[in-house]
């Protein structure tokens, strides 16, 4: 039963992680990390409730330093568009580890699953409002275009 729970949520992860990935670069690198925010919510209010009861009691940065495949592929997928947020000036220099880890935290799916069902919030509205979190919990003022 671990086993099939595990392939799931790789399989989950990979898709993800995958349709990231295919986001195409946009005029600018806040463009394309919204995007993938967008994405990330939508892909997560389809998955997020099933998700919530098979996800790994070990913290992110426990599994990404134990080299969780899984963790390694989300964090390897996230880390440059947060190093492409700093070069271009829209954050501040923060160690990868210290970005991902906030981005997954502000952007778990069980944030998402209950903005969407308890709240009622559209994808739209939780994508527009989480992106402004991690912008500015990374560093970005308050105020500043997204």
């Amino acid at each position: 039963m671990d086993a099939a729970l595990d392939a799931y949520y790789t399989q989950l992860v990979e898709t993800l992680v995958s349709h990231m990935e295919a986001v195409p670069a946009a005029p600018d690198v806040l463009r394309r990390f919204v995007a993938v925010c967008e994405l990330w919510v939508r892909e997560a209010v389809s998955w997020g409730p099933a998700v919530v009861h098979v996800r790994s009691s070990r913290g992110f940065l426990q599994r990404l330093r134990a080299d969780d495949p899984v963790i390694g592929r989300l964090f390897g997928a996230l880390a440059p568009l947060l190093t492409a947020l700093t070069e271009a000036g829209f954050i501040p220099p923060r160690p990868a580890e210290y970005g991902v880890l906030l981005w997954v935290t502000v952007f778990d799916e069980r944030v998402v699953v209950d903005l969407h069902d308890s709240l009622g919030w559209p994808s739209a509205r939780i994508a527009a409002e989480l992106t402004g979190s991690v912008l500015r919990a990374l560093g970005r003022p308050a105020g500043a275009a997204e």
